[in-house]
């Protein structure tokens, strides 16, 4: 998987220097994804028992930079990444004073992706796929450091939609997806109870999958420059 990573990196680079652009720009977005991540969820409950998990959605970063080829096809980079963090509600008082944040992780991704587009005046429509690598890297909210940071890595494959609105200098642009997690190593969340014991919760690396939407502002151009 570093090596396929690796490659990707490679891609992202001769895109960049060898594409003939008829036109380019950037976007940074954020989102939402709505990920399953039933071993963090489960984790968390098992941690602070007698909490009610009520926000489980992962936070999403975008930036996308993109070449025009030619009148309906755009290739580009994304580098994302995306945070998890499970949160809890307390179902009684004496539950009050607890740290609503316990377990969850950050997920690093590098990918390319080409679009097809079609423009209508200043709006522009586009349907992509992104195709790339990614590391899930684990915390969890206790007293041993040991279970911080474990890494797993995975291919992916993110399926997307945009709408852009051209405003001059600048642009806004609305977009949903999905992303699919591959193939990749299986994880988990561990951590030491009071009794000593190692609880462990094995996660595959498809839980990560997810449907997202985010909203992005660009620069420069989503077409074939006059």
């Amino acid at each position: 998987m570093k090596k396929f990573l690796c490659v990707t990196l490679i891609l992202l680079c001769a895109f960049s220097i060898f594409a003939e652009s008829k036109g380019s720009g950037a976007s940074i977005g954020f989102g939402y994804q709505l990920s399953n991540a039933k071993a963090a969820k489960t984790t968390y409950q098992q941690l602070v028992e007698g909490d009610e998990i009520s926000s489980t959605n992962e936070l999403m970063l975008d930036i996308h930079g993109w070449s025009v080829l030619n009148q309906f096809l755009r290739l580009g980079g994304v580098i994302s990444g995306g945070y998890f963090d499970a949160k809890g509600e307390p179902t009684t008082t004496a539950d009050v004073e607890e740290d609503e944040s316990g377990v969850g992780f950050g997920d690093a991704r590098v990918a390319v992706m080409p679009e097809v587009f079609v423009n209508f005046g200043p709006i522009n429509t586009a349907m992509g796929v992104a195709f790339g690598g990614g590391s899930i890297i684990t915390f969890i909210n206790d007293d041993n450091g040991d279970n911080d940071g474990e890494m797993f890595f995975y291919g992916f494959m993110r399926p997307q939609v945009t709408g852009a609105f051209d405003l001059g200098p600048l642009g806004v642009q609305v977009g949903a997806g999905y992303h699919l997690p591959l193939a990749g190593s299986d994880g988990e969340f561990w951590y030491i109870d009071e009794d000593d014991d190692t609880v462990s919760n094995e996660f595959e690396i498809s839980e990560m999958s997810g449907f997202f939407v985010k909203m992005d502002i660009f620069f420069g151009s989503k077409t074939v420059e006059e």
